[in-house]
Parts: C-alpha cells; structure tokens; sequence
C-alpha cells in the first residue's frame, strides 16, 4: 500500500473526535437533542414514530447516518490528498535526481561509493560525512513529507539508513551515468504508479478508510450517547393503586422518556433534559377513564397536580414538592423551566397524529380535546 495504516488511523480518529465534539458533544447539540429536533421538531410523523417506540434506537440511526455523511465527504478528502502528496513527493524525487545528475555532469569525480554519492552536495566545504548525512536526510524528510501527511512512508529515515547500510559501500564508476539511470527508472515508477493507482489503489486505499471508520462506529457512539437516565415523569402514571403503578412503572421504565442529555457523569449530578413528551405516548393514563395523560411533565398546569411514588401512595405531594422529595437530581430543571409554545405544538401535532394507534396498542380510550384536530392536525410533514 502507499499509505501507512497507521498514520490514517491516527487521521480517522482526529477527524471523528472533531466532529464528534462539534455536532454530538456539546450543549446545543447532542444525540438528545438532536432526536427530539429531526423528529418532533420537525413535525416528522414517522421519526417521531420512532422516538418514541425506542429513543436510543433512533438517537443511533441518525449517528451513523451522520458518520456515513461524514465518511464520503472525508474519505473523497483524503483520496485526493493522498495521490497529490505522492505525486507531489515523486515531482520532488525527481527534482533531487535532476540535481545530482547536473552536478556529477560537471564533476569528474569516478568510483565512488554509493554512500558518497547519496550525500554528496554541491559546494561542500569544511562538513564531516556525519553531518552530511544529518543535513541530506533532514533535506528528504523536508520535501517528502509533512506533519500528519498521507505519505509519511514514502522517503523515512530509516529507508535511506538502510540503503546506506546495505549498499552503501558498492563502488558506482560513473556517478553521472548512475544518475541517467535512475533518473529513467524515476520517471518509468511515475507512469506505472499513475496507472495503478487508477486501476487498484485507490479503491485500496477508499477501502482501507471505510474500513477504518465503519470500525470505529460502535466505540464512538458509546462516546456521545451520554447518560441514559430517562425522565421518571415523562411516563409517570396519574393514578392512586398502587400495584398497578408497580406493574405500569416496572414494564414501561426502559421505554420512551426523555434521556438525559449529559455526557456520562457522577450520581450527584443534576440531571438535563430539555425537551420532555406528554405521559400518554407511553401509555399512561387515568385509571378510573382510561384516558390518556395529555400533559407534557414540565408543563404549569401539571404542578397543581397530586403525585405520590410507587409504594408510598398515602403520601401524595404536588408535582414541585414531589420532584424535590423523590427525584432531586431532576427538580433543578423539571421544578424551573417550562416548555415554550414551540413544543407544546410540536408534542401535540404528533400525538394527533399517531395517538389511533397508540391508543390501539396501549389500551387507552382517546379523550383528545376537539380543538387540537384544527390547531395541530395539518402541522404534521407526513
């Protein structure tokens, strides 16, 4: 191959961590976030679909459909740094030959080592074998190759010290002609590298990348998913028996709240979400009507309401009180911000729109206001 493995590794990882700290890692954006924007906020009726039948799920659908967006962009990058370095370096190859040759052609100089030649310069006075060698190997690691280049293993040190260990004391009569040699030698590698690459290497070395990333997919998204703390009110039943809060609680808790949106963090951090849904796309609702539960958690008319947690049922607070006692690591946000008018269309347009089947599989008996059908109805994309 003409590409060390590991160097485009390295250059996979940076580019990803990038990216990745940019678009998945920060405040405003995050796999959270992210979701509930291309789902709800985008008034989506199937994403939204998906979010709420397995939210984890569909925050990795849209990472590694991010990740393959990213691929081609980067991989066609990288293809086409990739031949220009070689072609670059091999024009500069053949720019140190021409030079040689031009000086043996003015020299008389005959037999001499191989060594001598390799290093040999123009106009050298008064400089030891050793620092010729320093000074000819830093030139050739200066023209062929760069910081996080792409053909760093084209021209190391170790290839001249090794040519020169090897070789380096073979007797060349005619430097010059040596010189014409290789210069033909040079200029025939360049055509038949030019054609290789067009017929084999570069789908190599797309291959090579691909692989490289496609790799890596699973160790980054266990990087951004974050916490995985839910809600416990996005799904938290509005009713008083207690064993059928246990039965209710135990089934749904792994499904469809609302993630925290942190990275991974210690217990005694406050939890965050910013977007949380109404109780009823998990299937709560009024036991006495089977209705379903239309509040999103956080929203003011939801404090006046009586909460009490699964086995303490005599015990019942109001939603603010109750969110200090019970969950504190979540009350910093649920106990102070509301949601804007923005969400709470966007919660309702698409429990309008999905609540049928919803409530056909949840067993709830619909008890939509009439005036949501007008306000929110025809929001929905699909």
């Amino acid at each position: 191959m003409y590409v060390d493995k590991s160097v485009e590794k390295q250059y996979i990882s940076d580019i990803l961590e990038m990216h990745l700290k940019q678009n998945w890692m920060s405040e405003e954006r995050n796999p959270t976030r992210y979701a509930y924007e291309q789902s709800f906020g985008e008034y989506d009726v199937e994403k939204a679909r998906k979010y709420i039948n397995n939210p984890i799920s569909f925050m990795k659908e849209l990472f590694e459909n991010d990740i393959d967006i990213v691929k081609v962009i980067k991989v066609k990058e990288r293809l086409e740094k990739v031949v220009d370095d070689i072609n670059n370096s091999l024009e500069k190859l053949g720019e140190i030959i021409l030079t040689r040759q031009q000086h043996f052609s003015e020299s008389s100089d005959k037999n001499l080592t191989l060594e001598k030649i390799i290093l040999s310069k123009r106009r050298i006075e008064n400089k030891t074998k050793d620092t010729d060698k320093v000074n000819f190997i830093n030139l050739a690691q200066q023209r062929f190759t760069s910081p996080g280049s792409s053909n760093e293993a084209i021209c190391p040190e170790s290839l001249i010290e090794d040519a020169i260990y090897v070789l380096g004391k073979c007797i060349i009569s005619s430097p010059q002609d040596f010189y014409n040699v290789l210069k033909k030698d040079c200029y025939k590698y360049i055509q038949e590298f030019s054609t290789l690459w067009k017929t084999q290497r570069a789908d190599l070395c797309k291959k090579s990348l691909i692989d490289c990333i496609e790799i890596s997919k699973n160790s980054y998204w266990n990087k951004v998913k974050g916490c995985q703390q839910r809600c416990p009110f996005c799904g938290y039943v509005l009713i008083i028996l207690e064993i059928i809060i246990k039965i209710i609680n135990s089934f749904f808790k792994k499904f469809y709240r609302s993630k925290c949106e942190l990275a991974e963090h210690e217990p005694n951090t406050n939890h965050r979400a910013s977007f949380h849904l109404m109780a009823c796309f998990a299937g709560f609702r009024n036991i006495s009507t089977n209705g379903p539960t239309l509040i999103i958690c956080n929203e003011p008319k939801n404090f006046d309401i009586d909460y009490c947690k699964a086995g303490d049922c005599e015990n019942n607070l109001k939603f603010d009180e109750h969110v200090k006692k019970n969950y504190p690591e979540w009350w910093s946000l649920l106990g102070q911000k509301q949601p804007d008018d923005d969400q709470i269309k966007q919660v309702r347009t698409m429990w309008i729109n999905l609540k049928d089947e919803l409530c056909s599989r949840l067993k709830m008996v619909d008890n939509t206001p009439d005036s949501w059908y007008q306000d929110y109805k025809h929001l929905a994309k699909n």
